[in-house]
This record gives structure tokens, sequence and C-alpha cells, in this order.
């Protein structure tokens, strides 16, 4: 990544105070703010999280700290509510974070055009600038690189980690989970080049240094696949039935439209089936006492990431039926119907 001088630190930003930007917060923070600091460049780099509103910058500053619940930790006797002081910079003003060199942008798929729009003139103009995306589904990677400045890389990451919100300042982690930094044209990253890719290989080692296991690049697009498809199974079928991810695990008629429900994207890609249905079920195993985002989103009245997953699946499959012998996706068809259907019955509030 770009660093101008020993004594400028490269410049990173947190994009989205949501369950995984409060997760991502708090365990980098705490990792930047460490005294022995031998696992990272020197000096150490800034932080920031960047929130949509100056309300969640006031709640974040005024709590002076996330609250971290780890219920899934082992031995018992293991700590498993933290409070990590806030080592980060909070702001919802993106020019108070720049010239930046890294922005993880943690926010719903429908939301990545407004974050482009944000970040374009915050982020370093140089070779070895980069943007991650985390947001679930497909084109997430196209919508962030319209917005930001040529020289800026723009790559997808999945992590299979599952962390649920309880308040503006404080979160549960059900589970940790590998996580894949894709650093392939053909997994739709942009304009990478060699000190793109140095940029993500640091950024997989802080994630790793800072507790998120096995975080690393990956050059084959399965990954990010495989994670739409968990993603088409459990989501939907969840917030529908208004559960937690372990009622799939519970109800077999459940567990029957989500894995038919992956079977469609692995047809559609041509992905292993045995592969995702096996990751399904390992994801439902470690993350059965989460509430995935898209039953928070329609509990909270918010718009669901449903277009993203399910929705541009069955498009997908519309589309090009004839490459992928694929003879529709009807199953993700109708569960994005029904989650707009009952998006369109819950009381708005804003996203």
């Amino acid at each position: 990544m770009s660093i101008p001088s020993a004594a400028s630190p490269p410049r990173v930003a947190i994009v989205g105070a949501g369950a995984l930007g409060l997760l991502l917060a708090a365990r980098l923070g705490a990792l930047f703010a460490q005294v022995d600091r031998t696992t990272l460049p020197c000096p150490a780099p800034a932080l920031f999280l960047l929130t949509r509103t100056e309300e969640q910058a006031r709640a974040l500053q005024s709590a002076g700290g996330i609250q971290l619940a780890q219920p899934f930790l082992r031995p018992p006797t293991a700590s498993r509510h933290d409070w990590h002081a806030l080592g980060v910079q909070v702001t919802h003003r993106a020019e108070a974070c720049a010239p930046l060199d890294v922005a993880l942008v943690c926010v719903k798929s429908y939301q990545n055009w407004e974050a482009a729009a944000r970040l374009a003139g915050a982020m370093r103009c140089a070779d070895g600038t980069l943007a991650v995306t985390l947001s679930n589904g497909l084109g997430n990677v196209e919508q962030l690189a319209s917005g930001l400045p040529s020289p800026v890389a723009v790559c997808q990451a999945v992590t299979y980690g599952a962390v649920e919100r309880w308040s503006p300042t404080s979160i549960v982690w059900h589970g940790a989970g590998d996580t894949h930094v894709l650093i392939s044209p053909t997994a739709g990253t942009r304009r990478l080049t060699a000190k793109g890719v140095a940029a993500v290989h640091q950024l997989c080692r802080w994630l790793n240094a800072a507790g998120l296991p096995h975080a690393k690049p990956q050059t084959d697009v399965r990954h990010w696949l495989v994670k739409v498809a968990v993603n088409c199974a459990v989501n939907p079928v969840a917030a529908l039935l208004d559960a937690r991810n372990g009622i799939l695990l519970e109800n077999e008629a459940a567990r029957s439209v989500a894995e038919r429900a992956a079977a469609e994207v692995a047809h559609l890609f041509a992905l292993d089936e045995g592969e995702v249905q096996a990751t399904l079920h390992r994801t439902l195993q470690r993350t059965a006492g989460n509430v995935c985002s898209m039953l928070a989103d329609l509990r909270h009245g918010r718009p669901t990431e449903i277009d993203a997953l399910n929705g541009a699946v069955a498009q997908r499959a519309r589309e090009a039926p004839n490459e992928t012998g694929a003879d529709g996706a009807p199953i993700n068809e109708l569960l994005a119907a029904l989650v707009r259907a009952k998006t369109a019955l819950s009381p708005r509030q804003a996203p």
C-alpha cells in the first residue's frame, strides 16, 4: 500500500458501524493500540470508523468503546464479555479520514453506491491504495469501483464469521470463520497491481493478528460463490421464519428449502454441489445462535440485501440458461419474492 514516509502511518477506514464494522473496529483498534507492535509496521496505522450518520458517531464517542460478547469461546472460564475502549477515530465525515490507503467497506450491498460517493474524495490516488467490500451478494465490486478514482484497487472479501449487533455500541460474535480476500480478475477484482496485492497480504496479516482467523488472499472465485450460495440458503429462510440460523438444523422442511436454494446457486455457477452443501451445514453448526442480517433488517423495518442475493441469482439464471445449463432458479426466485413481500409489510425505517 502507499506509505509516503516512515513518519506517515498508513490510514485505514472501516466504513459502516453495523455488526461487522463494529467487530473490525473493536479488534483492529485493540491490535493497533498495542504497545508491542512487532507484527505491525512502525508506526501503527491510523484507524478510522466512518459512520453513516452523525448520530451513530456520537453514540460511539459517548460510550467510549464497544461491548463485545463472545459466547462461542471455550473453555467456559474464558472471558465472554470484553469492553474494547475506542482504539479508532470515529467520524461521520469522510474528509476527516483522508487520505486513505485502505477502506474496509462494511455496508449493505445496496449502500455501495453511497459508500463510493463518500470515499471518492477521501482515498489516496496512488498505486497500492485498496478498497475491500465485505457486502453480501453479487455486483458489489462493480458498484464500488464505478465511483472510486481509477488508481484505487477494489476487491471482494467474504467472511464466514457470524456477528450480531445488539445496540449501536454492542455486538455478539457468535462464531469466527475463514475470511477470503479475492485478488483475481476472474473473481471480479478491479485495478489490482503488484502493490495492491502486497496491500491485501498486509491487510490479511492485520486481520489474523487481531484474532479474525484464517484471513488470506485468494485467486479462486469459488470461495466467493460458495459464500453467495450459503447466504442465499440461510438468510431468506431464517428471515421468513423469523428465527435464528439454528432453525435450519432443527426443522427438516426449512433445511430442505435452504439446501435446494444452495443447489440452484451451485448449478448456476458450476460449483461442486457436495462442497456447497457441506459448507452450508458447517456454517449452520457454527452460527446456529446468530440472527442473520436479513432477519435483523426485517425486524427493524430496513431494506434487505435480497436483490443482491437470491434476486441476483434468479436474474442471472434467467439471462443465461443456455450458458449454464440451469433451468432458471425457481426456489431463489420464490424466496426473493417472499422477502420483498414481507419487507413491504414491515414498518419502514431509514436504511
